[in-house]
This record gives structure tokens, C-alpha cells and sequence, in this order.
């Protein structure tokens, strides 16, 4: 049995993150739901890109900017998301010229 449960209808899930925190009534704290509508009332003021929610909207509005503040310690190259910074890191690869050992980040191999 799939142990997470929406409330609203019943549907169970395996992952709590399947369910979405919205709160029932303001006095009554949080409840667990999950999406039953396409609704997707957050509209990007540049394009005509529309988000349920208004993090995803927040995110998104970072395509419309120059800031790049997640950086690349060894190539000085900026990223917009972490996720992307993380992405290129792994890519990376630092050998040692005396032993073939392989690292994933300059500072490993200067350790080494």
C-alpha cells in the first residue's frame, strides 16, 4: 500500500514529495495535496510562460537577468542555478602526471 495520502481524494502515493503542501484553512495549519488542476495562475511578465507556482515563476524569472551567482571556482565560468554549476563540476576531470590518479576538483588533486 502506498503509504502517502492526498486528503482532498484519496490517491495514495509512494513519495511524500508526489503530494504538494497547501494549506487547507488558515487555522488549521498544513495539509498534503496534490495538484487536480492545470491551473496555472503565475505568468512570467516577459513571455507568455505560465507556472502553478509562484517558486517556479521566481525561478524562472532568473532566464530574464544577467546575474550568473553560482561560479566555477576553476574556470571563472558563471551559472544561473546551482544545479547547472554542479553539472559542470562534474565534467572536470584532474589527473596526476606522477601516479594516473584521477580527481573531480583541482584542489583534490593539489591535495593529493
Amino acid at each position: 500500500e502506498k503509504p502517502h495520502k492526498c486528503l482532498e481524494c484519496g490517491k495514495s502515493f509512494w513519495w511524500r514529495s508526489e503530494l504538494r503542501k497547501q494549506p487547507m484553512h488558515p487555522q488549521q495549519g498544513e495539509t498534503l495535496q496534490h495538484f487536480h488542476t492545470r491551473e496555472r495562475p503565475y505568468k512570467c511578465p516577459e513571455y507568455r510562460k505560465r507556472f502553478q507556482r509562484s517558486s517556479d515563476l521566481l525561478r524562472h524569472e532568473w532566464i530574464h537577468t544577467e546575474e550568473r551567482p553560482f561560479c566555477c571556482t576553476d574556470y571563472g565560468k558563471g551559472f544561473k542555478q546551482n544545479a547547472h554549476l554542479i553539472s559542470h563540476q562534474r565534467i572536470h576531470t584532474y589527473e596526476c602526471p606522477e601516479h594516473g590518479k584521477i580527481f573531480s576538483r583541482s584542489s583534490h588533486l593539489t591535495q593529493h
